[in-house]
């Protein structure tokens, strides 16, 4: 069971944990964590297979990671990913972004909780779902910071897909297409 849980991935978006709806996978589930990983992985359902893209430039040589735990943390601090990594997983994360220190480490966790800060705000916006011109705005300019944001901390940007669907439906709504 427990190997089940740590190496399990599910086999269509948003599945729970506990077996519903996944599958381990031979090759996938050799993918090293990262919190800044360089692939996302995708359920495909018309292929009926887990698959692998590209979330950053990866040259030959190059190890393949993976965030196991998807976005889920994205907008966490180290100490808060380190603490879901040794609860969930077992391990003690120490990828490159776990080993930053000073400056650059306070740097890095400022930005992910101005990601936390912005997701908070999109999906505040998407409660509105008002379609005003001014929420509009409001919401276009969160989802294109959270975007910069993604991409200074290095971090997929696939990661803001559904920030940049709302932005389109909102988009729709206040015919600002």
């Amino acid at each position: 069971y427990g190997i089940w849980m740590t190496n399990a991935y599910p086999t269509s978006n948003g599945a729970r944990e506990g077996g519903d709806g996944q599958a381990v996978f031979e090759q996938i589930c050799r993918l090293q964590h990262s919190c800044r990983p360089n692939t996302v992985l995708t359920w495909n359902a018309q292929l009926n297979c887990q698959t692998v893209h590209a979330a950053a430039d990866i040259k030959a040589g190059d190890e393949l990671t993976v965030a196991y735990w998807g976005d889920e943390c994205s907008g966490s601090s180290r100490q808060e990913r380190q603490g879901i990594a040794e609860e969930r997983y077992g391990f003690a994360c120490a990828c490159p972004s776990c080993r930053l220190t000073g400056k650059v480490l306070a740097t890095s966790d400022q930005r992910q909780k101005r990601i936390s800060v912005l997701s908070g705000l999109i999906d505040a916006s998407n409660a509105k779902a008002s379609g005003e011109a001014e929420d509009h705005s409001k919401l276009c300019e969160h989802v294109n910071s959270l975007v910069n944001l993604l991409r200074e901390e290095g971090l997929p940007s696939a990661w803001a897909e559904g920030s940049l669907l709302s932005a389109a439906r909102s988009a729709g709504r206040s015919g600002d297409w």
